[in-house]
């Protein structure tokens, strides 16, 4: 069960939910860096991902983070809609050009 999904289920307590990040990141940061970064773009409403091979690529983790928010702003029809997590993704953005 991903990170996204543990907290959208009303049977899991978020604290369980954070000390499970906490152990995953101890044992393998770089693998609960994509899960947490996975969990904010999931929390903004994107349906898109980060695979672990752009993660590990800065340069590719870039390209699709802006993939993302493209994708994001074409499927998203509520401008209200937008918030710290949209506005994170459009920085990373602009700062990667």
């Amino acid at each position: 069960m991903t990170s996204s999904d543990a907290v959208l289920d009303s049977q899991v307590a978020l604290d369980l939910v954070v000390a499970d990040w906490t152990s995953s990141y101890e044992r393998s940061p770089d693998e609960a860096m994509l899960d947490l970064t996975n969990f904010l773009i999931r929390c903004c409403g994107c349906k898109q991902f980060i695979s672990a091979a752009d993660f590990g690529n800065q340069d590719e983790m870039v390209e699709t983070l802006e993939n993302v928010l493209i994708r994001y702003k074409e499927v998203q029809t509520d401008v209200t809609r937008r918030g710290p997590v949209h506005d994170a993704l459009l920085s990373v953005s602009l700062q990667a050009n």
